[in-house]
């Protein structure tokens, strides 16, 4: 009798440990752990003690007690980190936000993104550079909208089209821009994003079609993308065309 209790006991903690891991649905990053359901999934990279290895599967909070009690790592956030030292992935250094990882590199958002108590600190090239538009409006100079100051920015004093354009002075590897909108009234825009090596040929790169407003900072990222000059060109705004800020990366 007492090895028939003995391997239903065991049965059962290997049942809370694997059993969980079919059907995965990944959890809402949105709601706390708090808010999430009871059988709502999270990613536990599990070790093996028979086998002496790591792998991943999906558990439900119901489980996760007896997991994290056995020494297993999870990720609570969904973005692929841990929150402990592991054999599946690199570990996380705030499993509550899958925005925040040990190596993440988001810029122009006031977030200390990866940890090291630092905000925004890659190294900004708009900063020493120089700019020129097709117009300027009551001092709002070209130059006030690459100066790190969000206070301060370029006014065209004009409707589109209109355009800015950032020399960095030589070619560099772009990984990010970061535009801090000036227009007034909020509404719909369309932004045209141009790098070039030379001046003088001008593919676009990219383009922003949203609903804008004052202060707020649009975030575009680039792979495998180089310029020495960045022109960035309005066509569409209820608003004169204007920027507080365009930091680049």
């Amino acid at each position: 009798m007492k090895h028939l209790l003995l391997s239903l006991l065991l049965g059962l903690m290997f049942s809370a440990c694997v059993e969980d891991s079919i059907s995965p649905t990944y959890p809402n990053t949105n709601a706390s752990i708090d808010q999430r359901s009871p059988q709502s999934k999270v990613a536990v990279c599990h070790f093996s003690e028979e086998y002496g290895t790591w792998h991943m599967i999906m558990v439900s909070l119901n489980a996760l007690p007896a997991h994290l009690a056995h020494g297993d790592a999870v990720d609570m956030d969904g973005d692929g980190y841990y929150n402990l030292e592991n054999g599946c992935a690199e570990t996380d250094c705030d499993d509550s936000d899958p925005d925040i990882t040990t190596y993440a590199e988001i810029p122009c958002d006031g977030i200390d993104n990866d940890c090291d108590g630092y905000i925004d600190e890659n190294t900004n090239l708009a900063l020493g550079a120089t700019a020129s538009a097709t117009s300027d409006w009551a001092g709002h100079i070209p130059a006030f909208a690459i100066d790190g100051d969000p206070a301060t920015g370029w006014n065209s004093g004009y409707h589109p089209i209109q355009y800015i354009t950032i020399d960095l002075g030589a070619e560099h590897p772009i990984s990010a821009l970061c535009l801090t909108v000036d227009q007034s009234p909020d509404g719909y825009t369309k932004h045209l994003i141009s790098f070039s090596t030379d001046g003088i040929d001008w593919p676009i790169v990219d383009n922003i079609y949203s609903v804008t407003s004052a202060h707020q900072v649009l975030t575009r990222t680039y792979t495998d993308e180089s310029a020495r000059y960045i022109r960035v060109t309005t066509i569409d705004s209820p608003s004169w065309v204007a920027w507080y800020e365009i930091a680049v990366y």
